[in-house]
């Protein structure tokens, strides 16, 4: 079971992996570990052509689904952690979004959260 002393390294540790795996125009365009790296899951979006906004959806989806996956420690203990599970996942993911940097993928962000695009714009320009 998850404690309060456990959930801010455990969190830590979910949005460092999300935030560590940058998500760039590598010739693979995928995010993968390295052995110095904590944990780390594999988002690939080759197949996809982000200016479509269908193939953004399909990739937010997958981003949805890794950091769901990183933060799943929370998923087991009933109702009291649910809160801690979505809280690691909404910001996984947000970072995620964030460092994509793409304008139908964050607009897909925006739709599905309710995020206010200043929010959005505000953080990718402080990146």
């Amino acid at each position: 079971m998850i404690d309060a002393r456990n959930f801010a390294a455990i969190r830590a540790l979910a949005l460092a992996t999300v935030c560590g795996v940058l998500i760039t125009a590598l010739p693979a365009k995928s995010v993968a570990a390295t052995s110095s790296n904590p944990p780390q899951l594999t988002v690939r979006f080759a197949d996809l052509d982000l200016k479509q906004p269908h193939d953004a959806v399909v990739l937010y989806s997958r981003l949805r689904a890794a950091a769901e996956a990183l933060c799943s420690p929370y998923s087991h203990g009933g109702m009291t952690n649910k809160p801690k599970f979505e809280t690691c996942a909404n910001e996984a993911t947000a970072d995620a979004v964030v460092k994509v940097n793409n304008v139908n993928l964050t607009a897909v962000y925006r739709a599905q959260t309710g995020a206010p695009e200043t929010v959005a714009i505000a953080s990718t320009i402080s990146r």
